[in-house]
């Protein structure tokens, strides 16, 4: 008995980290699914400066791991489709870009 408890409790404390990190992943994002008139859904992007990489970059820290990812996904398609969206909305991506790579470019003139 004992021993099948500590097997089992070896098998909890070797699974919980790994279940721990499994956030689910944001669905698919495609041209048609990003709404233009507000391409980073639920995100608040007023305040952010998107043409300054360090105010993005700042921004972004305080997003949590979905946050990231959904943003992820939306930069995604926005880079890929730049001709679809505003120019700011692509500054922003393109800034997070580089925020996520950690580089810590001169801020955009």
């Amino acid at each position: 008995m004992r021993t099948s408890l500590l097997v089992t409790l070896a098998a909890l404390v070797v699974a919980l980290p790994a279940a721990a990190q499994n956030t689910p992943a944001p669905a698919a994002m495609t041209l048609q699914s990003i709404d233009k008139s507000k391409p980073f859904g639920s995100l608040d992007v007023k305040a952010v400066d998107a043409k300054d990489p360090a105010k993005v970059m700042a921004w972004g820290q305080a997003l949590n791991e979905q946050q990231k990812l959904d943003l992820n996904n939306r930069c995604s398609v926005i880079n890929a489709n730049q001709s679809s969206f505003l120019p700011d909305d692509v500054s922003l991506c393109h800034n997070w870009i580089v925020a996520q790579a950690g580089e810590a470019p001169a801020p955009a003139r």
